[in-house]
């Protein structure tokens, strides 16, 4: 649909936002990276609801919510898709991690938690 022409920012305030905001909250990387390569505005605020209640994120921000298998082509396009964005001038080493994210990683990885924050 790019290819024909569609809007890569189409915006829908709801469900479902953007097309990047979708991609990256469906961890959907190869998407997200296409999207981003093809011009998609990475510095709007995305809006995320959590418990009926409306908040503004940013990209870095639901790049650090997502927990993808280190060894998966998922996790090597999230690399890439960081380093675009710092040769763009966002620093996704200097979004904070959120604490339900150390809580979500400490259930999936009990034993070596510290060890995927230090790399994912």
């Amino acid at each position: 649909m790019v290819e024909k022409g569609a809007d890569i920012n189409y915006f829908k305030r709801g469900y479902i936002q953007s097309p990047l905001a979708e991609s990256l909250i469906q961890e959907r990387m190869d998407i997200a990276e296409y999207l981003l390569r093809k011009g998609a505005d990475y510095k709007k605020p995305i809006i995320i609801s959590v418990t009926n209640n409306e908040k503004e994120v940013s990209v870095l921000y639901l790049l650090r919510a997502s927990i993808i298998d280190l060894k998966s082509p998922q996790y090597q396009k999230k690399k890439e898709i960081v380093d675009f964005l710092k040769a763009k001038g966002l620093d996704y080493d200097k979004e904070p991690i959120t604490n339900a994210t150390i809580k979500y990683v400490k259930t999936l990885y009990p034993e070596n938690w510290q060890d995927y924050i230090k790399y994912y």
